[in-house]
């Protein structure tokens, strides 16, 4: 059994291909073993189990990052038991932030290391076409309304009726905007930071270009959001450490002291903000010409009236009537909006978190639940390389607008993130 878990060419393929069925059978699913298990699960399970085995015999286990997950689920799981509200499916959760949550932060953060980075890169980039050939595949091509109904999941509009938009194998349109968005920033910022770039540049080209039209198709608004605050962001951050570690008396420490800076230094931001501004401006004029707008006036109003804009002033109102502390318990959520019907699109049974994440886990665990999220943003955050800055606040970009933080491809995402930053610091990348 020692054997098998050296790192040999062959342990380092069967890593590979595991966990390329983590990302791709995560997307489906629509396919389970038993009710409420679901295939994507049962492999990261396996994987989080090999990778346990695997570093306690090499005594590389990360006992901090199963400690912090352990020690919030405890607190987490006593607030939920201390509420006296009415609660559906409570277990489910204790269930995914005792084993699912941290089992899938685990694989992410040590996959990379298991395989190396030039492999992980080349199984994220399959991964990235497999989402959008499935989309293709689901949306254009005519397959046997059995084979859809497996495959696909169908989404409740108002009224009870069912409608597919433009979601691939995936719940919703909205998380493979995030996955395909996610894997897409993976893959291309850390090319660029690491430049290491295939010698045929063509077959990357059309694959990142598959992956913008997917997610234009997908009319997502969110991944644009976060695509345009990025931006911003990164010329503020620009800016900002311009001024920290800019000295006329060391011209040299301003090249040598940060390679984000580095980078960052060959980036106008004069052209950054102008194509924020163009891409806005071309943007509304698409959406205008479109017998469908992505964004239109109706939307609009139907996310404040019947969305988002009222659930939020209910989970404020909820909020109040604990003095802000939350603490409703898991579960509490599915449980208010099914007992107490409120119109909302989205909520109600079958639904256990609203909109937006962090409002989610304030309003089930209190601010300890909040806490606990920001501090795995944190950790998983690395300020010294272009995609430990960028995936990090991605996800918390996404998880302000979805429900983002009770899926695994979040902790999967974060988990990356983590583990990336821990292979460049080895590489010396920051050096």
């Amino acid at each position: 059994m020692t054997t098998f878990f050296k790192s040999t060419p062959f342990v380092k393929q069967v890593y590979f291909f595991i966990s390329l069925a983590i990302f791709v059978f995560l997307s489906i699913p629509s396919f389970t073993l038993i009710e409420g298990v679901r295939i994507g699960q049962l492999f990261i399970l396996i994987t989080f189990m090999l990778f346990i085995v695997d570093d306690i015999l090499n005594r590389e286990l990360k006992f901090d990052i199963l400690l912090y997950f352990f020690i919030s689920a405890v607190v987490m799981s006593l607030i939920s038991f201390n509420s006296t509200e009415i609660k559906f499916k409570e277990i489910n959760f204790l269930v995914k932030y005792f084993l699912l949550f941290p089992a899938a932060y685990y694989v992410g953060a040590r996959v990379v290391k298991k395989m190396s980075l030039e492999k992980f890169i080349l199984m994220i980039e399959i991964v990235l076409f497999v989402y959008c050939l499935n989309a293709f595949i689901v949306e254009f091509v005519p397959l046997p309304q059995d084979l859809i109904d497996k495959i696909v999941s169908y989404r409740s509009g108002f009224g009870g009726s069912l409608y597919l938009d433009y979601q691939g194998t995936f719940l919703e349109a909205g998380w493979l905007a995030l996955c395909v968005g996610g894997v897409l920033s993976i893959s291309f910022l850390t090319r660029f930071q690491m430049n290491f770039w295939p010698k045929n540049m063509l077959v990357l080209y059309l694959l990142y270009g598959f992956s913008i039209i997917t997610l234009g198709l997908s009319k997502n608004k969110t991944v644009w959001i976060a695509l345009v605050v990025i931006l911003i962001i990164l010329v503020l951050y620009k800016i900002i450490l311009l001024l920290l570690y800019s000295n006329r008396y060391k011209p040299k420490y301003l090249e040598n002291s940060h390679p984000v800076l580095k980078l960052l230094s060959s980036i106008d931001s004069f052209k950054v903000i102008l194509s924020v501004l163009l891409f806005i401006v071309l943007f509304f004029i698409i959406n205008s010409s479109l017998s469908d707008p992505i964004i239109s006036e109706a939307m609009i109003l139907e996310k404040l009236e019947k969305e988002r804009g009222k659930a939020f002033l209910i989970i404020m109102d909820l909020l109040k009537d604990s003095y802000m502390l939350g603490g409703y318990g898991f579960g509490f959520v599915e449980a208010y909006f099914t007992l107490k019907p409120q119109e909302i699109l989205g909520l109600g049974e079958g639904s256990g978190m609203v909109f937006n994440s962090y409002l989610d886990i304030w309003l089930s665990v209190s601010i300890f639940g909040l806490i606990f999220h920001l501090g795995l943003i944190y950790i998983s955050s690395d300020s010294r390389y272009f995609i430990t800055l960028v995936l990090p606040l991605y996800c918390f970009i996404f998880a302000n607008f979805n429900p983002a933080i009770g899926d695994e491809f979040y902790y999967l995402f974060l988990g990356v993130s983590f583990g990336i930053a821990k292979e460049l610091t080895n590489r010396k990348v920051y050096e």
